[in-house]
């Protein structure tokens, strides 16, 4: 056997053992293995001979001297941070601390410590949790990136945060009267007020080439490209559009019959590059458009608008 410290060769496990205390007595784990990520390279614990350093007392099981460190010393315990493999070493082999299962070498006990025990391992600092629940719980707390208010600079943990505040803080609310700047949270709200408010003072942009008018820019620059330019226009019939991108999916949804976007999983072809794109989640397991607001997740964003404008009308600004 070889010293996992030093490299030092051992035939009789009790000197192996006898080195251990005497050579790495002060030997510290957590400072020495931090940079180690991933179960294969878990510190091996032999606990044959367990002793409170405190009080001398002898366990026989690694959990109880964890609950007598806790409650008799107010030790605490952060054995699962640690990413230990615990084990017996004897004439008998590599035995489990868990079931007392005996095998051949540390190889084949690594394999089946895990049987035991789920190990989620944390990418970023290399922490190991027994649950997924912790795992995420102790991302949230240490890694999870703050997400800022674009309006107030407030920083927040999760996006749920951020969005309750968004609903609660009126001077972050996204859409504002250009009349008397009273500001809301949806564009749906805002087109309300001026209707009721300002109708009669509100400064309307007129179309040099039409008669019509509108309450914004961005709504005349999009009826003026599409009522007035042919830049973007449809060969096969009156349609315009914005830019090149959809007037491709038009011509080949509606004219030609063509589906030239064709889905690398299932091989289903699409005639608009978008349906592709939004055709690709269902072959994914996770679901990537979440409501900040209840938190139920979709894989398809026509989904989640479809949840937004259904459940939460005040909010949709689309």
């Amino acid at each position: 056997m070889k010293c996992v410290f030093c490299g030092q060769q051992f035939e009789d496990p009790a000197e192996y053992r006898q080195h251990m205390k005497t050579e790495h007595k002060k030997f510290n784990v957590v400072r020495s293995l931090s940079h180690v990520k991933g179960t294969d390279l878990y510190p091996k614990v032999d606990c044959s001979e367990l002793a409170c350093r405190i009080c001398k007392k002898d366990f026989d099981d690694i959990k109880k001297i964890a609950v007598h460190l806790r409650e008799e010393h107010n030790v605490k315990i952060v054995g699962d941070n640690l990413g230990l493999l615990v084990f017996k070493f004897g004439t008998n082999g590599w035995t489990c601390a868990e079931c007392q299962e005996n095998c051949l070498s540390l190889r084949v006990l690594s394999r089946h410590t895990a049987t035991h025990y789920r190990s989620d391992i944390c990418s970023e600092c290399g922490k190991s949790y027994s649950s997924k629940r912790d795992l995420d719980r102790h991302i949230l707390l240490i890694h999870a990136k703050l997400i800022q208010c674009t309006k107030c600079r407030i920083e927040f943990k999760t996006n749920q945060d951020l969005a309750k505040h968004r609903m609660e803080s009126k001077m972050c609310w996204r859409y504002k009267c250009n009349v008397c700047n009273e500001r809301f949270p949806g564009m749906v709200g805002k087109a309300k007020h001026i209707a009721e408010q300002h109708r009669e003072t509100m400064n309307v942009i007129k179309c040099s080439s039409c008669p019509e008018t509108f309450a914004d820019r961005s709504r005349y620059r999009k009826h003026f490209i599409i009522a007035h330019t042919t830049k973007f226009a449809c060969s096969f019939c009156d349609q315009r559009f914005m830019n090149s991108q959809p007037l491709k999916d038009h011509i080949a949804a509606f004219h030609t019959g063509a589906k030239d976007y064709v889905c690398d999983v299932c091989e289903k072809s699409f005639a608009r590059k978008k349906s592709l794109a939004q055709h690709y989640w269902q072959h994914r397991e996770d679901k990537r458009f979440k409501c900040d607001i209840c938190c139920v997740q979709f894989n398809q964003k026509v989904s989640w608008k479809s949840h937004m404008r259904s459940r939460h009308p005040e909010l949709v600004d689309f």
